[in-house]
């Protein structure tokens, strides 16, 4: 059976609503309800602002990639919309399209190649972003991760957390701590505590 090319188009650009409109979510929420600075220490159904912003990386990807079938897809189009209907306007239309092209290009890789700037402090001070990850480091916990990713990263056993978090003692070890959270009523904060008390001493 063959699909109409209107109903491609149709799948294609509803998809591409459906990503826009829960990328600016997601971004929503990046900013708002989890702002810079709450790091791993505020959760939103067992995801940090980080875990978050993965979601929100891969939603962007997705978005690109829906883009470029719809272009192909139009290509046709789009080919007749550079060349014109005006044989002496070609060459002018070819050279802003290439100049665009390059211009896109350069804009999408120019975070690739740009240097972070890095401003010094005195010494022995600190600013303030950098003592909330002294005060508060937690070695990049997330909800998303396994019981045994996080009791590996820690150093603190998994019996530790089932005993200290209630949990039942045949839990597997993948399972993941966000979805054992929401079960079983503790945040990741609960999880951080746990390993604070039961870290290993250095």
């Amino acid at each position: 059976m063959k699909i109409k090319k209107g109903t491609v188009n149709f799948s294609v650009d509803l998809i591409a609503f459906l990503l826009s409109t829960l990328l600016l979510s997601t971004g929503l929420l990046i900013h708002y309800t989890l702002p810079p600075g709450s790091g791993h220490f505020k959760t939103l159904w067992g995801l940090d602002r980080h875990a978050w912003g993965d979601v929100h990386f891969w939603m962007a990807i997705g978005l690109v990639v829906v883009i470029g079938v719809h272009l192909v897809l139009h290509w046709p189009w789009i080919v007749a919309m550079v060349k014109g209907k005006v044989r002496s306007l070609t060459r002018r239309r070819v050279w802003v399209a290439c100049v665009g092209l390059v211009v896109l290009v350069a804009a999408t890789a120019a975070p690739f190649f740009a240097t972070p700037q890095v401003t010094p402090t005195a010494a022995g001070e600190t600013s303030h972003r950098q003592q909330q990850a002294i005060e508060h480091d937690d070695m990049g916990i997330r909800g998303s991760m396994s019981v045994a990713e996080i009791s590996q990263l820690s150093g603190v056993p998994a019996e530790a957390f089932k005993r200290e978090l209630s949990l039942p003692a045949d839990v597997s070890p993948d399972e993941r701590m966000g979805r054992l959270g929401r079960e079983f009523q503790f945040d990741m904060d609960r999880v951080r505590e746990v390993i604070k008390d039961n870290s290993p001493e250095p």
